[in-house]
């Protein structure tokens, strides 16, 4: 089976994305992440090994830190700037880096979903119509909740 028919063998909406996929991949998939655990938590480095794994499975440690970040950077903020110490300006600082990043990342995938919207409306106009068409049908649902 050649990769064009093997392409088009495939069901909407994979179909769609795949024939944007290049030829071939000379990249690093998924550069910087672990499939099994980067950390290990055991009696070594913690007194409740299996309290903190249950407790890490419902909120991993980024939720849980910036959960932190977000109340002290709302009790510093209560200060006057004179009151701050170094180290409450820098939380402030890594606070701002964070919101950032995240607004950045946001705006990258809006711009990606824009591409690929304007590609299959001039590709695929029943397809883009339906996509399109569902993904209104689901904002609106989700914005009622």
């Amino acid at each position: 089976m050649t990769e064009e028919s093997s392409r088009g063998s495939l069901p909407w909406p994979f179909s769609l994305f795949a024939s944007m996929t290049p030829r071939q991949v000379v990249e690093s998939i998924l550069p910087g992440w672990f499939f099994a655990n980067a950390v290990s938590i055991t009696e070594k480095n913690s007194s409740a090994p299996d309290i903190e794994n249950d407790i890490v499975a419902e909120e991993n440690y980024g939720r849980q830190l910036g959960r932190v970040i977000a109340a002290l950077s709302d009790l510093i903020k209560e200060k006057s700037v004179s009151e701050q110490t170094k180290e409450m300006q820098e939380l402030l600082n890594i606070s701002e880096k964070i919101k950032r990043i995240k607004t950045e990342n946001v705006e990258r995938c809006l711009q990606n979903m824009k591409a690929w919207l304007l590609e299959l409306n001039g590709r695929d106009i029943d397809n883009y119509r339906y996509f399109v068409l569902s993904l209104n049908e689901n904002l609106d649902t989700d914005s009622e909740g």
